[in-house]
């Protein structure tokens, strides 16, 4: 097991068994599908849901068509292979939108949170990951986690290309209710108390 597997296991390892609805947005090669569906969908009634255009998101703007063109054809491709070796494939509930476009059609579907973990890794861009912070948070049931992928990432020249301003403003914004479990290049916070948005 990859030391990055074990500290996986070591923080979300006790929902192994859960009823659990687990939530990624921006998938890239499944990687992380694969271990949700190998650790964490040994129940029944387990889910796993991804979104993802895989047509690469803003931080790739200098070099965009070339970077779409090399999403569709091997990125999408790599993430259907990943996912087919895994342990729970038939579990996995596969969109291809934007984030956006995901939760305008679920949350008009589903009226109450039902996600137990929510794993967010699209755009990198502090504009749109507040966008999906917010909405991620009224889907997430009290008591479960939102996890911000890339906290520390720093690849773009200005920090409203990054995920850290949107992810520090979500936790000052539901400070009342959200508290963080870990920060490090990932962080992750646990929804303590209900906000209606």
């Amino acid at each position: 097991m990859s030391g990055h597997q074990k500290r996986w296991k070591e923080r979300f390892g006790f929902m192994s068994k859960k009823n659990n609805k687990i939530l990624e947005l921006g998938c890239y090669r499944g990687e992380m599908s694969k271990w949700f569906s190998d650790n964490l969908l040994d129940n029944q009634y387990s889910r796993l849901y991804c979104v993802d255009t895989w047509e690469g998101s803003v931080e790739y703007k200098h070099n965009f068509n070339n970077v779409k063109k090399t999403f569709r054809n091997n990125i999408e491709k790599s993430f259907h292979n990943n996912i087919k070796k895994s342990k729970h494939f038939k579990k996995i509930k596969i969109f291809k939108n934007t984030t956006t476009d995901f939760f305008l059609t679920f949350l008009k579907k589903e009226k109450k949170p039902i996600f137990d973990l929510i794993y967010i890794d699209a755009s990198h861009d502090a504009r749109n990951v507040i966008c999906d912070a917010i909405l991620s948070f009224k889907a997430l049931k009290v008591g479960g986690f939102i996890v911000f992928d890339d906290y520390e990432w720093d690849k773009m020249p200005h920090d409203y290309e990054r995920p850290k301003m949107a992810a520090d403003s979500f936790v000052e914004m539901f400070r009342d209710n959200v508290k963080i479990t870990h920060q490090g290049y990932k962080l992750i916070i646990k929804k303590t108390k209900e906000y209606i948005i």
